[in-house]
């Protein structure tokens, strides 16, 4: 048996189970087995392995049934709760197993496609003191400087050696911490792109070196800890690894051999967006959280714009955290949220969202955030005329697809907006409303939303949908003539998904978490036609195959007054605002029962309903 396979004699002694694991971008599988590490132990003192190796061949040199395997796996569930089967890791080619039970991966690094230069976010000069929430005592360092670790976990690999050298971060062929502008401004992309992906939590995402006191949690009552993340691209570590990341898993918040557990690892590919996301992806190890695969892969690779963060195999813009909703979900009872919470819990809410409303002026933008599920966010304010209500995003790289509603006083729907994501998730995240308002009080309500049923490829729901945002108004200063609220008409032609046709600009970057971006005023010119409100309509016809759902209608009665759009209302309160159109076509409707109906509008008004339709989507 050789030297590297063979077991230790006698008795042993395990305080910890850790798992490392490895994020490989595009073409990557890996079955993970993950086991998380105990609130508090020590390094393994006595190795049932001379060295790491791997779990296939380990499987195949001593048996499926050999008492080896048994003495890894119940020292894995002594010092986590959990178990792993060694001889299913086994049929994944990329897992290594260490002397003391810990487990990890090691997968290709990425075929990196090209990228746009990076933009700059911050003055250069502060590259290097960028924080998302320095109050917090929970840090995330992204460490670009280069560090050398000796006495870790890493160390006890024979390859990776007792000293590890880690270059600083390079694009180019001058490693030294003298950077670039470019390398300056791929370190602030990453940064903000990570800064987003954890915005929701009490954590504070940073450049700025805390120290070991800031990383190393020494006892229970220490508040101040948290993850490293090198992020290098040599080094004996990396040329030995050939990978994207590796990372420990359940380490975050570990007390006495914290240090011990550190880094995680980032091997730099010089693309901005697949930097940053395998550094969430990795310090999401670090929170206790697997990989995101299918019955066939490791790792999900998503579809269209949406991708886990804990999954991996293609760069897609709409990146989130996943409960596993997805098809074919390998991992369906992780919350990724929950977990992540558990170790850095949820900021407070920043904006009202039952009554009320934080205050939104003409010509102003205010901040908000996202930061749960059931997280809404009101502002109130006051308009006549022209009105403009826009909601970008903070960030290059956003989580939050942004829904949007505008009520009257009385609370109620003038309008919801919810555009289409685009297949690349570049356009339709971000909400803007335009219409013509009478003199009065509204409330905007800002929401996270979803793009339908996430059982289908490519669609996902609110769960995640969170992050950070601007909201800004803009709205005439001179009242026109008394009118009721009308929605300007944004298409003539035929609607091609669930989501209302009002525009949508692309997300907005900014210079930092918060926003600068303002609204203007613009002065108000228009006529009022005299009439009286159309009549009420006929029911519409729905027209259902699969998912796919199409509303015809005959066109309202004007009564004097020319119709200017149509109003489609499902009882759950989503409505669709279209202009002067005949049908309207609604695309992956979730499964169930949904009732809808149909009103026309004009200067005058809003007619009344029709009666509701029910339709089936089976």
């Amino acid at each position: 048996m050789p030297a590297a396979l063979r077991p230790r004699l006698g008795g042993f002694s395990v305080s910890a189970a850790l798992i490392a694991s490895a994020l490989a971008i595009p073409g990557a599988a890996v079955a993970t087995h993950a086991v998380a590490a105990g609130p508090s132990t020590s390094a393994c003192s006595s190795p049932m392995l001379e060295r790491p190796t791997k779990v296939a061949a380990l499987v195949k040199q001593v048996g499926k049934d050999a008492p080896l395997l048994a003495r890894l796996e119940n020292a894995a569930l002594r010092s986590s709760g959990r178990s792993v089967d060694l001889v299913e890791l086994a049929a994944d080619p990329t897992a290594w197993v260490g002397g003391c039970g810990e487990i990890h991966f090691v997968e290709p690094l990425p075929e990196v496609e090209a990228t746009d230069a990076p933009q700059q976010l911050a003055p250069l000069d502060q590259t290097f003191g960028l924080e998302s929430r320095p109050s917090a005592g929970r840090v995330i360092y992204l460490d670009f400087n280069g560090q050398t670790v000796t006495n870790s976990y890493w160390n006890t690999n024979p390859k990776y050696g007792a000293t590890i050298v880690a270059a600083p971060f390079s694009l180019d062929a001058t490693v030294s911490t003298d950077f670039s502008e470019l390398e300056l401004r791929h370190i602030q992309n990453v940064w903000a792109a990570v800064a987003e992906d954890y915005a929701p939590f009490d954590v504070n995402v940073t450049t700025k070196d805390p120290g070991t006191a800031g990383i190393k949690r020494s006892t229970l009552a220490d508040t101040q800890y948290g993850s490293r993340v090198v992020m290098t691209q040599g080094g004996p570590i990396a040329g030995a690894c050939g990978c994207a990341g590796v990372a420990m898993l359940g380490t975050f918040d570990r007390v006495d051999d914290s240090e011990y557990m550190q880094p995680a690892w980032v091997f730099g590919s010089g693309h901005d967006t697949y930097d940053a996301l395998t550094a969430s992806h990795e310090v999401g190890h670090n929170f206790n959280l697997r990989h995101h695969g299918t019955s066939s892969s490791g790792y999900y690779a998503g579809a269209e714009a949406w991708i886990p963060l804990m999954g991996g195999g293609a760069l897609r813009r709409v990146s989130q955290w996943s409960d596993g909703s997805y098809p074919d979900a390998n991992n369906a009872t992780q919350d990724d949220l929950a977990l992540i919470a558990a170790k850095a819990p949820y900021i407070l809410d920043d904006h009202p969202g039952a009554v009320g409303g934080t205050n939104l002026a003409v010509g102003t933008s205010v901040a908000g955030r996202i930061a749960r599920r059931t997280d809404v966010d009101r502002f109130s304010f006051t308009a006549s005329g022209a009105t403009t209500v826009s909601v970008t995003h903070t960030s290059w790289l956003p989580n939050l697809d942004v829904g949007l509603t505008i009520l009257d006083a009385l609370g109620a729907t003038v309008a919801t907006v919810d555009p289409m994501v685009s297949s690349d998730g570049r356009t339709g995240l971000s909400a803007t409303w335009s219409g013509t308002l009478p003199p009065g009080s509204y409330v905007a309500v800002v929401d996270g939303v979803g793009t339908g049923d996430p059982k289908t490829a490519g669609r996902y729901s609110d769960y995640a949908s969170v992050g950070s945002y601007a909201i800004g108004l803009t709205a005439s200063l001179t009242p026109p003539t008394t009118q009721p609220p009308t929605v300007d008409p944004t298409s003539t032609t035929e609607p091609t998904t669930t989501e209302p046709t009002s525009p949508t600009p692309t997300p907005t970057v900014a210079p930092t978490p918060s926003p600068t971006t303002s609204a203007t005023t613009a002065p108000f010119v228009g006529e009022v036609q005299v009439g009286s409100r159309p009549s009420r309509m006929a029911a519409p016809r729905a027209k259902v195959r699969r998912t796919r759902l199409v509303l015809t209608w005959l066109p309202a009665t004007s009564n004097g007054s020319a119709v200017k759009g149509y109003v489609i209302d499902f009882k759950r309160g989503r409505d669709r605002v279209v202009g002067v159109v005949k049908k309207s076509v609604f695309k992956h409707m979730l499964r169930g029962r949904h009732r809808v109906r149909v009103a026309a509008r004009s200067e005058a008004g809003t007619s009344a309903y029709s009666k509701w339709v029910v339709v089936r989507i089976r």
